[in-house]
């Protein structure tokens, strides 16, 4: 997928404010509208976490992972770590998880 260097800029600019917000858990309910793609997510992650707003985007972010721009994959590289730690608060704030994926950020 290539964009324009306009909408590249937007997007980037979009990705980063994205990543820095943090959001009250009540309110990631008001995020995560009920669509095939994101139905099961609250029962996946109770969704206490201040990025909540973000693992609701995953299927929008999981189709920027086509773009051939290096910019956009590294913001979504960031947000990918952040919903992993997230994941990982929220598994250990409840005794379920320890551990989501071995790799410490790009490694194989």
């Amino acid at each position: 997928m290539t964009l324009p260097r306009q909408r590249v800029s937007e997007a980037s600019f979009i990705l980063e404010k994205l990543r820095q917000l943090d959001v009250y858990p009540e309110m990631n309910n008001a995020f995560t509208s009920p669509t095939p793609h994101t139905s099961q997510i609250p029962q996946v992650m109770g969704v206490r976490s201040k990025k909540g707003h973000l693992v609701s985007l995953m299927p929008i972010f999981a189709d920027l992972v086509l773009s051939n721009e290096a910019s956009l994959k590294e913001h979504l590289r960031l947000i990918f770590l952040d919903i992993n730690e997230a994941i990982q608060q929220e598994g250990s704030s409840s005794g379920e998880i320890n551990k989501v994926g071995g790799s410490s950020g790009g490694e194989f």
